[in-house]
């Protein structure tokens, strides 16, 4: 999801803002206080059964779908996040309110 976050801050903020935020989140990441994790070819198959499983639910994105491969792999309890589909694929989250207006 770190890719869809990205995205939409250069789409909504100035560029040097956007740069910004992500440079602190490269910081983040090498200071410790995050941990990025990647998708792999296993957790990318993964999200692809996701997909054939979830036929009637074509909004949802394929990002989405690692994400939620990922949750389950490493046993995350709960989510915080402004996308109703994590509910809607059953896991346990608190969802935001989307506070980027998309």
């Amino acid at each position: 999801m770190l890719d869809e976050a990205i995205s939409q801050f250069f789409l909504r903020l100035p560029f040097a803002h956007a740069t910004q935020f992500v440079e602190q989140i490269w910081a983040a990441r090498d200071d410790g206080r995050l941990m990025i994790v990647p998708i792999t070819e296993n957790r990318f198959y993964g999200a692809w059964k996701l997909r054939l499983r979830f036929r009637d639910k074509p909004r949802v994105s394929f990002t989405d779908l690692t994400s939620f491969v990922v949750i389950d792999e490493l046993g995350i309890p709960n989510v915080l996040t402004g996308d109703e589909h994590f509910g809607q694929a059953g896991l346990r989250c608190k969802v935001l309110p989307n506070l980027l207006g998309a």
